[in-house]
């Protein structure tokens, strides 16, 4: 939505008199607000942009600024969010062409340094967002025959995490394992 933002819409575009009037009284108080005839096409261009920045964050341990500077790193963060352009669209959501291009534009004008919840939350030990981001990508993706690589790659790497770190692995109290020796 943007800084200091508020959108307003319906589910299924049968905007009413009271969400005009809530949008006008926001907007006479000097909040920023603007009514949407689809609310959903909002939610997914948003969820598009928080499903690849944070999950892409996340994965790589990297702010925005050096994932923007690598060839590869871009590949990943457009694959990501094409696949959920995908799923939306398979959902009947009619996202804007260009979605994904608008998103990178926005990630570019980020500060460099900058990186997604998921990304802190996982430095930080915290548990996890992401069943409800890229795990739902993929769930919704397999219902609807929308493959989702890029995003059960982010999915199946950061699982072990979800809850917060994975428990250290016990020693093995019988000595080392059998196996050929150097």
């Amino acid at each position: 939505a943007g800084p200091g933002r508020l959108i307003f819409g319906a589910n299924a575009g049968g905007l009413g008199s009271r969400i005009d009037d809530l949008v006008q009284r926001c907007k006479a108080a000097g909040i920023p607000a603007d009514l949407q005839p689809d609310i959903k096409v909002v939610l997914w261009a948003k969820y598009l942009f928080i499903c690849g920045f944070s999950g892409v964050t996340a994965l790589t341990r990297l702010t925005i600024g050096p994932i923007l500077g690598c060839e590869e790193t871009v590949a990943l963060y457009r694959g990501t969010m094409t696949e959920v352009e995908a799923v939306a669209r398979a959902y009947g959501v009619a996202l804007p062409a260009g979605i994904v291009d608008q998103a990178l534009k926005q990630s570019g004008i980020l500060e460099a340094w900058a990186k997604g919840s998921l990304a802190h939350d996982l430095a930080s030990g915290r548990r996890l967002e992401l069943e409800t981001l890229n795990g739902t990508v993929v769930r919704l993706g397999r219902a609807r025959g929308v493959p989702t690589p890029f995003n059960f790659a982010i999915y199946a790497a950061l699982k072990p995490f979800v809850n917060g770190p994975p428990p250290a692995p016990k020693p093995n109290v019988n000595g080392p394992a059998p196996g050929p020796k150097p």
